[in-house]
């Protein structure tokens, strides 16, 4: 029994013990869809197997195919959709800053602050 079943069967016990307090017909509270029967109801009819693709009868109807153009690049980074004005420009004034010490000339790789000629290989 699945995690669902059981605690649908702790609320039918739940209802069932609530209503028999009350000298109530639990029936009147409990819609007949989520009553067991109609859950047994679904699975009443057999599945019918698909059998085996040489079995099949053939299709000659037409093929349909994708548009190629249509279709998504299966590597690299996703292209944007975003359309780009002149808000999301940044102005660059030419000089490299630093992400660590903030100083300009040099970029966190090759930063002589931290005393190791660089950022840590793990970030690469």
């Amino acid at each position: 029994m699945d995690h669902v079943a059981r605690e649908k069967a702790k609320l039918d016990d739940f209802v069932k013990s609530a209503c028999s307090h009350a000298r109530l017909d639990w029936k009147r509270f409990v819609h007949p869809m989520y009553r067991m029967e109609s859950v047994f109801n679904v699975y009443r009819l057999e599945f019918q197997p698909i059998g085996h693709v040489d079995d099949w009868p053939s299709y000659d109807d037409p093929q349909i195919r994708p548009n190629p153009r249509m279709m998504r690049a299966k590597r690299g980074w996703p292209v944007s959709s975003m359309i780009r004005n002149n808000m999301d420009d940044v102005e660059h004034n030419g000089e490299k800053q630093c992400g660590l010490c903030r100083q300009i000339g040099h970029t966190r790789r090759t930063c002589t602050s931290l005393g190791d000629g660089g950022a840590s290989s793990s970030r690469r």
